[in-house]
């Protein structure tokens, strides 16, 4: 079989590859938050996951699966991680390919390997967004800052978690280097024809390593990933992965008892061995989800190693990112819109600057070469800060040397017009009496502007401390 006819088989095998891992990606993000049944969208996406597992080579089931993320998502905004925004993204992509191949094939059956092509060059392209803004935001000072940094904090935490990692201040700048140059390396390696593989395998090796923090359950996150960096895995990968799989299996048969029972034996120790290693940092039941991780982790890694030790033919970058359709473009161009939020004066929550210290407002930015002046809107401009409140939403900010934009104190005040809050504005002090109608504050927000936009507290003074 030539290279040409070997394309549609290969683009069905990575689409199921992708189905799989990315149903995976939803089961990690339910355990993360321990979630599995907080709400009748939890539920479904549960289900909906786990029959994509089961059947990956099903588009209904991927469509599925899409459908319930965006709609939860949409339920939630803007309420939302940084991740599961991102994830919604991705599933519109799917979504909105799906219903323009369907409009052109006019009724007529959807092949899996042609759908395949059309959407995994939008997903590519995304993906190599969601990475320029992650480092954009990083250029600032607070962030190459040790003092305030969010590398060094989290390097710090996961050195006293892990009494095998060195606990000192080089040790921490170090992690701000290291975790810059990791993430502007990744996609600049899956750019290259000749170093994709390299791209893929440090991806999996840094996200993986990183989500073992425990400031936070960032296997979410990884999950996510893992699932997208196979789109730039070579195309005969996904053939050689069942292959492999299909040859140890027979080896497997072909043993006697006697070695079947030593690899039992060998295998089961080695579980248990790891599992023993492990427990002494599982503290707590969600912990467990922890160790499925880090299985499914070192499986991925393994799996993805001994397939790319063989000749695998990487396609051009050109080739990767082609779209079929160019209107479908308007996907990833509300990806960069959405990154772009913080300098334009938009949203400063979920516009992918999770823990890197970025600060743009109250006309005090940190970044190193991006300047105020781009701010079209005024909503990071007029900011109040918390002195009492009886509302529980806003009560943790009483006391704090921080601002809020006014737009989130309209947020909460609309959600609970009768709570009392006194703040400070442009220099002004104010209070609203409980039960006080103040048409200001108690004016439900647009709806448009209320799922659309989230803004973060800011510090007042100093350096911007690490925050989501």
């Amino acid at each position: 079989m030539d290279a040409e006819a070997r394309v549609p088989q290969q683009n069905a095998a990575a689409c199921s590859t992708f189905c799989r891992l990315w149903s995976l990606a939803a089961l990690f993000h339910l355990a993360s938050y321990n979630e599995w049944f907080a709400s009748i969208f939890h539920f479904l996406l549960l289900g909906a996951a786990l029959a994509l597992f089961c059947r990956p080579n099903s588009l209904y089931r991927l469509l599925l699966l899409c459908a319930l993320q965006v709609v939860q998502l949409a339920i939630q905004a803007p309420m939302v991680s940084n991740h599961w925004l991102f994830t919604g993204f991705i599933n519109a992509t799917i979504l909105a390919t799906y219903l323009h191949a369907t409009l052109k094939k006019r009724g007529a059956a959807l092949d899996q390997a042609d759908f395949y092509a059309a959407f995994a060059p939008l997903l590519r392209l995304e993906l190599l967004l969601l990475y320029f803004f992650v480092v954009l935001h990083k250029f600032n000072f607070d962030f190459f800052s040790p003092d305030s940094s969010c590398a060094a904090r989290f390097y710090l935490v996961q050195a006293e978690h892990y009494s095998f990692l060195p606990r000192s201040f080089t040790w921490a700048e170090g992690a701000i280097y290291f975790t810059l140059a990791c993430e502007i390396l990744i996609p600049l390696l899956l750019c290259l024809r000749r170093t994709r593989n390299s791209g893929i395998m440090l991806g999996l090796l840094f996200h993986g390593l990183i989500s073992l923090n425990p400031v936070s359950r960032f296997y979410n996150f990884s999950s996510m990933l893992f699932a997208l960096f196979f789109l730039f895995g070579p195309g005969n990968v996904f053939a050689l992965a069942p292959e492999k799989f299909s040859g140890w299996k027979r080896k497997i048969s072909r043993l006697s008892f006697g070695g079947t029972m030593l690899l039992v034996a060998i295998s089961g120790a080695g579980i248990l061995f790891l599992l023993n290693y492990l427990n002494q940092y599982l503290t707590t039941p969600g912990d467990m989800y922890l160790a499925a991780w880090i299985l499914y982790c070192l499986l991925i890694i393994a799996a993805f190693s001994t397939t790319i030790i063989k000749k695998c033919a990487c396609a051009s970058m050109g080739a990767l990112l082609a779209p079929r359709h160019r209107w479908l473009l308007l996907l990833p161009a509300l990806v960069f819109f959405n990154g772009i939020n913080p300098y334009i004066g938009l949203k400063t929550e979920t516009a992918f600057a999770m823990y890197s210290n970025l600060r743009t407002e109250g006309g005090r930015s940190n970044h190193f070469f991006i300047p105020e002046e781009l701010q079209f809107f005024s909503y990071q401009q007029d900011l109040v800060q918390i002195t009492s409140s009886s509302s529980h939403a806003i009560r943790g900010l009483t006391g704090r040397n921080q601002f809020i934009p006014f737009f989130e104190l309209r947020r909460f005040s609309s959600q609970e017009p009768l709570a009392a809050v006194s703040y400070w504005r442009d220099g002004v002090s104010t209070t609203v009496g409980s039960g006080a109608n103040v048409p200001e504050l108690s004016r439900p927000l647009p709806l448009l502007l209320r799922k659309l936009l989230y803004f973060r507290p800011l510090e007042k003074m100093g350096a911007q401390k690490c925050t989501h």
